[in-house]
């Protein structure tokens, strides 16, 4: 059965002062068992208004472009209602390879009287395979601060699983998961 391993899945999320967040996702994937031809991310729909700006690029320099050829170094965004389905096809490989997805938020913020959130499943828990290692990084636009934080997995308090450390006084945050 073919399988693969996120050695490394990163995660950028810069918030604007427009109210939407830019995300990056950069992920190391390695290929155990097997070849693959493409890469799929789903996104839930269900806390956000709309999602704009895709891109998929990977570290060998290669740039996809949007197409439902299925050839390589194309991608596909498919809006199915409750979710996105992104995919990215790339040449049969084994090899490991980091391919970064980058995208725009729109209406994904959460606005409150004692202070707004962002709320985002940065390193999604619903895949197959195992991620080994990740940080999410969340930078804030002046005159905004971190004041508290939390982060979860799977639903579940992380603070036993992650460590956070607030920089930039208070304009970013940093989790990284403990291995």
């Amino acid at each position: 059965e073919k399988s693969i391993v996120w050695d490394r899945f990163d995660v950028d999320l810069t918030v604007n002062t427009d109210g939407t967040f830019d995300v990056a996702e950069h992920q190391a994937i390695r290929f155990v068992d097997g070849t693959f031809s493409f890469g799929y991310r789903n996104i839930d729909k269900s806390n956000l208004g709309y999602i704009s700006d895709w891109a998929i690029t990977d570290a060998s320099g290669n740039t996809y472009t949007e197409s439902y050829s299925g050839s390589r170094y194309t991608c596909t965004v498919d809006d199915q209602g409750d979710e996105y389905v992104i995919r990215w096809f790339f040449p049969t490989t084994s090899v490991p390879e980091t391919y970064t997805l980058t995208y725009k938020v729109h209406d994904g913020l959460r606005y409150y009287t004692g202070g707004d959130q962002v709320w985002w499943k940065a390193i999604y828990g619903d895949r197959q395979f195992p991620v080994l290692a990740g940080r999410v990084r969340v930078l804030l636009p002046a005159p905004a601060t971190v004041q508290q934080y939390a982060a979860y997995i799977n639903g579940n308090d992380a603070r036993n699983e992650a460590n956070s450390e607030v920089l930039d006084d208070g304009r970013a945050i940093i989790f990284d998961l403990l291995g």
